[in-house]
């Protein structure tokens, strides 16, 4: 995946650049078809619509990556490296040669799993600094990627990892996207946005899990309310909370 999702590969993008040398994708499929934005947010991470540009064929990682993903998510720990190498049809050496270990594969099907939310936090214009904006939109990136990776989420959960593994990966991915967050946060503080007495780190935490909970409860039951009526609610009371 890459900044704009599923658009970077799709045969449908076309970039549109203004007056003012800003850049916007657009989606050709969506001046023919109300089903399909113009202008999509991005970055788009599940579209009925995408077709490869033409030309475009991903990589042995990528597909070792994609496979990884598919045979973690139906089976845990469980899942062999020599059935990850034959769904993506390559050599079990080669995955080896790659990636060295099934726990390093793992490291990197995670750091392709919150790929979308860091490159969003990376996205963020500190210059227009607009907090309600931008928790907004990282809200939507957030319950996207929970909800496109909502199986992985929940078999990773119900297994037991060797310590040293889970120490690696909350090191390697996990930790370097909450410090992203975190220095966001940190420069609201800077700014007087935020309250200088919050924990800025269970702040983020608290964020994260009010849109991991309703991507999960959703799996279970309907709640009553629409996807972005909640999204909507999680924004203002994370903003009332830590407003300075």
């Amino acid at each position: 995946m890459h900044q704009d999702g599923l658009c970077d590969t799709c045969s449908h993008r076309k970039e549109i650049r203004n007056d003012r040398g800003s850049v916007f994708v657009m989606c050709l499929r969506g001046l023919e078809d109300a089903a399909y934005p113009k202008y999509p947010r991005l970055p788009v991470l599940r579209c009925a619509g995408h077709e490869n540009a033409p030309g475009r064929r991903n990589s042995t990682a990528e597909r070792l990556i994609s496979a990884a993903l598919d045979r973690f998510s139906a089976r845990g720990m469980a899942a062999t490296t020599r059935e990850i190498a034959e769904a993506a049809e390559v050599n079990e050496v080669t995955l080896f040669r790659l990636f060295e270990s099934k726990e390093k594969l793992l490291a990197a099907v995670v750091k392709e799993v919150v790929r979308a939310e860091s490159e969003a936090l990376d996205r963020v214009d500190l210059v227009d600094f607009d907090m309600r904006r931008d928790i907004a939109r990282l809200a939507e990136v957030f319950y996207a990627t929970h909800e496109q990776y909502r199986q992985f989420m929940r078999t990773m959960l119900a297994h037991r990892f060797h310590p040293r593994l889970t120490e690696d990966i909350l090191r390697d991915v996990i930790q370097p996207l909450r410090d992203k967050f975190i220095g966001y946060l940190a420069e609201g503080q800077r700014r007087g946005a935020v309250r200088c007495d919050i924990a800025l780190a269970a702040a983020v935490d608290s964020f994260t899990g009010m849109i991991f909970a309703a991507v999960l409860r959703r799996a279970v039951y309907a709640p009553g309310y629409e996807r972005d009526v909640y999204l909507k609610t999680c924004v203002d009371l994370f903003l009332a909370g830590i407003k300075g």
